[in-house]
């Protein structure tokens, strides 16, 4: 009887160790995304602002 218990136990534990590191896994991972996704759009707000600005300069040397 004792014995079942101590594997239910371990058992328990080692399902609980794995839901931790999918979390944690699942955390980083979301974490890395979002800083990829973060350093895209500021990459892309620069190009497209130093890509607007010779057009700007173009426009006001116009008038």
């Amino acid at each position: 009887m004792s014995y079942r218990n101590s594997t239910t136990v371990s058992a328990k534990g080692w399902s609980l160790m794995t839901a931790s590191w999918d979390l944690q896994t699942l955390a980083d991972s979301t974490s890395l995304m979002g800083s990829v996704i973060y350093w895209v759009l500021f990459i892309e707000s620069i190009r497209t602002r130093s890509s607007r600005s010779p057009q700007w300069i173009v426009e006001v040397g116009k008038d």
